[in-house]
């Protein structure tokens, strides 16, 4: 990633647009969602719902029946879950389990390499596009377990204290192993025109809206729409629970993550609206560390248009909606994203077999 960065504090003139901009400089993040009348839905949505509320309103995106298949062959290649690691270190990690992880994603990747020998006869390569589509497959699985292991290897250095913690590893680390995750499914990060934001508490970092996006590229010549935002939130961020006291009218999602950097996402998810393939809808997801939430600011057309254009958006109403914590370390959170993800990678694409056979 690149080291321009930017922060919500910083209020400049390319954080918003030119009316936008205007109302952040005399106004908190959360005065200014209030304002555009936009706040967080007070339970998470199935993932289910989320992608059916996207397919209704985007036109219709060519998926190939083999991806039926592509979700058959990811449940099989990687079918574990590393629940007993200790991917935080707050305590020392157990080097006995991290080294049986450590296994357990060297047997993946040895049966990942017998399926792709097995494939080597199959009819099903027969289909240039479906033999195109199993490589780049085999190879971002056989990435993205490799990533994995490599994490493994790096919390298995013992300390040379007995008292000092194992390696404490970056929430980058974590993002780029969620890239790795993505690409699975035909998706394909870029780094964008936007600058890294920092996402701040109390004056603190605690995580970043990184200069990575996924884009959805159209026509040639063309302004590429926004698919997803990203947003890396440190275990800093995350709301400590207050002895089991829940607040008043606190969202689902508010219990898990501090109130301050909801406002900075939410705020992105509506400079974001201008541009993405889905407007007046934004689609976001929030990366800590193993876990992923996906969000999706839902307005109307009128409430979308009033806010780019800086009018007054009177008693109009858009919830930020979101899931569930996902974590792409556990086999059955992984197979619930599988049919979501292989459809944006589609979409992002645009037609299959253009982008990979020329055609």
């Amino acid at each position: 990633m690149t080291s321009r960065k930017r922060s919500f504090d910083d209020h400049d003139s390319d954080n918003v647009d030119a009316n936008s901009s205007k109302k952040m400089s005399r106004c908190s993040l959360r005065q200014c969602l209030d304002e555009y009348g936009v706040t967080y839905a007070g339970i998470p949505k199935p993932i289910s719902n989320i992608f059916d509320s996207l397919k209704d309103g985007h036109r219709p995106v060519n998926v190939p029946s083999c991806m039926k298949l592509f979700e058959k062959f990811t449940k099989n290649a990687v079918p574990f879950s590393l629940e007993d690691v200790n991917w935080s270190n707050d305590l020392q990690f157990t080097l006995e389990s991290d080294r049986m992880a450590v296994d357990t994603v060297e047997d993946a990747q040895k049966k990942l390499l017998k399926l792709a020998d097995d494939m080597e006869t199959d009819d099903f390569l027969k289909d240039k596009l479906q033999k195109r589509l199993f490589m780049t497959w085999f190879e971002k699985v056989f990435s993205f377990l490799g990533e994995i292991k490599e994490i493994l290897e790096k919390l298995n250095v013992p300390s040379q204290s007995s008292t000092k913690q194992g390696p404490n590893l970056r929430e980058g680390v974590f993002t780029h192993l969620f890239l790795k995750f993505a690409e699975i499914f035909f998706l394909k990060p870029e780094v964008g025109d936007n600058p890294e934001i920092e996402l701040k508490k109390q004056n603190e970092i605690v995580g970043c809206i990184p200069d990575v996006r996924f884009y959805e590229h159209t026509h040639k010549g063309t302004q590429a729409n926004l698919l997803l935002m990203l947003a890396e939130v440190k275990r800093d961020a995350l709301t400590e629970p207050s002895d089991g006291v829940v607040v008043c009218n606190q969202t689902r999602i508010g219990r898990m993550i501090d109130r301050q950097i909801l406002d900075q996402i939410g705020m992105e998810l509506v400079e974001e609206s201008g541009v993405s393939s889905f407007a007046p809808q934004t689609v976001g997801i929030i990366v800590m560390r193993t876990e992923i939430i996906f969000l999706i600011l839902e307005m109307g057309r009128d409430h979308w248009t009033a806010i780019h254009k800086g009018e007054n958006v009177g008693e109009k109403c858009a919830l930020i909606q979101y899931t569930e914590s996902f974590d792409i370390m556990k086999a059955a959170d992984r197979n619930k994203l599988g049919k979501f993800l292989f459809w944006l990678g589609c979409l992002q694409k645009n037609n299959l077999q253009k982008y990979y056979l020329l055609q």
